[in-house]
């Protein structure tokens, strides 16, 4: 009765769960600051699994939604990203921050025990040491989003020539 439909009421939850992530603390520099908005809302979605989806597909009408992306924008635009080189470098962190929140956390612990029986399955002694439990598997794939994340800055930041092809992109954890 409080909402015209059910669309406001998932825009309304979405705005209230985003707005959440006012993370001004989370570092000094720019950079700092956006990979700090990317872990917090990566962790959003691990603590409220079933936002996943929903965020992906509403998060252009909630104003909470675009004003992260602004923020992000913003960010970006503070290293020194413009023009198509910004639109690539905040297309690529989008994609892999949504897309690896919900592979890894939508719909609870799931895709995380999925991925665990998985590596397991392959008999590798590497992949069945990440696979021991949940957390070990959680925290890979933190690691491995983190260091995802600094590679796509890097590779949008190492090439001040404009160039948007392959850089060589020393990663560092």
């Amino acid at each position: 009765r409080h909402f015209a439909n059910k669309k406001a009421l998932i825009d309304a939850v979405l705005d209230q769960a985003l707005a959440s992530l006012h993370t001004d603390g989370c570092g000094d520099t720019p950079r700092e600051r956006i990979v700090g908005k990317l872990i917090a809302f990566r962790g959003l979605v691990r603590a409220n699994p079933y936002l996943g989806p929903a965020i992906m597909s509403r998060r252009v009408s909630s104003e909470r939604g675009l004003q992260f992306i602004r923020a992000q924008v913003d960010l970006l635009a503070a290293m020194g990203l413009d023009g198509e080189r910004l639109v690539r470098c905040y297309h690529a962190l989008d994609t892999i921050t949504i897309g690896s929140a919900v592979y890894d956390y939508s719909a609870g612990p799931g895709p995380l025990s999925d991925c665990q029986t998985q590596y397991r399955a392959l008999g590798i002694d590497g992949f069945d040491a990440a696979a021991r439990d949940l957390d070990s598997m959680a925290a890979m794939a933190d690691e491995a989003f983190r260091v995802s994340i600094h590679a796509v800055l890097d590779a949008f930041t190492a090439r001040p020539d404009g160039d948007l092809g392959p850089a060589v992109v020393t990663l560092t954890t």
